[in-house]
């Protein structure tokens, strides 16, 4: 089941403006290794790029990790991720997707800018159940790249990342794989998007 919702955050033109002025890490996968820097590593970009292009599981983006720094996140940023942590959120998501989950774990900042790809995959590992994502981004365009792409028994089926929406789904299983597709190398915008997962 894949559960969308657009308009799911009123300040969402706020949290795009905060989300801006984070410092991010590097973040890159391949060969089964991955690594968080404070600066871009266009040695480490090419090798995830040669797996990506392979068909190997690889990906770049930049991120932060929200359960580490969540008291220094600006205010409308910071209020949505505790949001998130609530029981609250937690009980909305049972109701949606008839199930039991208990807590949020492992919750992610994450900008996507020119070159950044996440590869196909499953996120059924450590016990998670569902997966969410919230976007922040004004008037995307999807020939930009950057979109959320679920391999379904029939076919594709592909999210443009919408300002200020909300998607979730169920991950039990090795259910809904996906990928984002890579993001026009001469971008100048970024795509920033609050995500990860309950179990």
């Amino acid at each position: 089941m894949i559960h969308f919702e657009h308009n799911a955050v009123d300040n969402a033109d706020a949290i795009l403006e905060e989300l801006g002025s984070i410092n991010y890490l590097y973040s890159y996968y391949h060969s089964d290794k991955f690594f968080d820097l404070a600066h871009k590593d266009q040695n480490l970009y090419l090798k995830c790029v040669k797996d990506h292009v392979n068909g190997k599981f690889a990906y770049h983006f930049m991120k932060l990790t929200v359960h580490d720094n969540i008291d220094t996140l600006p205010t409308h940023t910071k209020a949505l991720c505790k949001h998130i942590q609530s029981q609250q959120f937690i009980d909305t998501a049972n109701q949606i997707f008839n199930k039991k989950v208990t807590e949020s774990k492992k919750l992610n900042i994450t900008k996507y800018a020119n070159g950044c790809f996440l590869n196909l995959h499953s996120d059924d590992v450590q016990n998670r159940k569902i997966a969410f994502i919230y976007y922040f981004n004004r008037n995307w365009r999807p020939d930009w790249g950057g979109t959320l792409n679920f391999v379904l028994d029939d076919g594709i089926k592909c999210y443009n990342p919408e300002h200020g929406s909300l998607i979730m789904f169920d991950i039990e299983n090795n259910l809904n794989r996906h990928y984002v597709t890579q993001v026009s190398p001469m971008l100048q915008q970024s795509r920033y998007a609050i995500g990860g997962w309950l179990q």
